[in-house]
């Protein structure tokens, strides 16, 4: 059995936005694994944090995958409501813990344990928040 990968994907639009939102997730959730050793010492705020980035980044990963091996992926499942509604509610989902995020380190003073990782980690958060903004209204539909 022999699998083509897509090359032609990786330079269309939506090759890059998923490309995007494959990097800026993996720098999330880098930065918020590297910024704590053991578990106890993960705040809500940064576990919710966590757990929706590295969730979406799965997703995304999967889309990705399917994307690049299968050239009639490609073309069939944008078609579908399916990355429509997904891309819909990782924007939502995303925003809601990169803002908590700023706050909370905002909250606190510039002595904050890993400040300025947690401030790049909830930034690259809301840029994957408008990553996934701008693929809801590329939608293209049947």
């Amino acid at each position: 059995m022999n699998i083509i990968i897509n090359t032609n994907y990786l330079k269309s639009k939506n090759g890059v936005l998923k490309s995007l939102e494959l990097v800026f997730g993996a720098i999330c959730i880098g930065i918020i694994e590297t910024c704590y050793i053991t578990p106890n010492s993960l705040y809500p705020t940064d576990f919710f944090f966590l757990i929706i980035t590295s969730s979406f980044f799965i997703c995304n990963f999967i889309f990705f995958v399917s994307y690049l091996i299968s050239p009639l992926t490609e073309f069939n499942l944008p078609g579908t409501i399916l990355e429509q509604n997904h891309n819909f509610f990782a924007a939502i989902l995303t925003i809601i813990p990169s803002t908590q995020l700023i706050i909370k380190i905002h909250l606190g003073n510039k002595a904050f344990f890993n400040y300025e990782a947690l401030l790049v980690a909830s930034i690259c958060g809301l840029i994957n928040t408008v990553l996934y903004i701008y693929s809801v209204f590329s939608y293209r539909g049947v």
